[in-house]
């Protein structure tokens, strides 16, 4: 299985509202950075007020599903990620796990998004 080493630090924003039927909102920002650790680590710099410490085990789950079979990152092991949460909003009544597990996803993938010329200097891709 192939690594997914990040070189520099990249930042994401990820927002999941749904207003019919069962409100839901969750907003997460981090930012992707190289970590001399193994594997993801995060790191928490948001106030309760911004996301509360409730739903950390979901923006977690969010960002670690993106490495399950089916994902879109589901060909690479994680290696050296440091996701450092800078930055979401809640709010009272609609937010909860899943809205803020989605967020976390879509902020994930927009973090590692690519302009398509420095996805063609990536190790391992093909130019054409």
């Amino acid at each position: 299985m192939k690594k997914l080493l990040i070189q520099r630090a990249t930042t994401g924003e990820g927002r999941f509202i749904r207003q019919s039927g069962f409100p839901r909102f969750g907003h997460v920002v981090l930012s992707v950075e190289p970590s001399s650790g193994i594997g993801l680590s995060f790191q928490w710099e948001v106030s309760p007020e911004q996301i509360s410490e409730m739903f950390r085990d979901a923006v977690r789950r969010g960002v670690s599903r993106m490495f399950e079979p089916g994902a879109k990152f589901a060909q690479y092991e994680p290696d050296g990620i440091l996701i450092r949460v800078v930055g979401g909003s809640s709010h009272d009544t609609d937010s909860n796990e899943g809205s803020f597990e989605i967020a976390a996803m879509k902020a994930f993938v927009m973090a590692l998004a690519l302009p398509s010329d420095e996805a063609a200097e990536l190790p391992g891709s093909s130019r054409g």
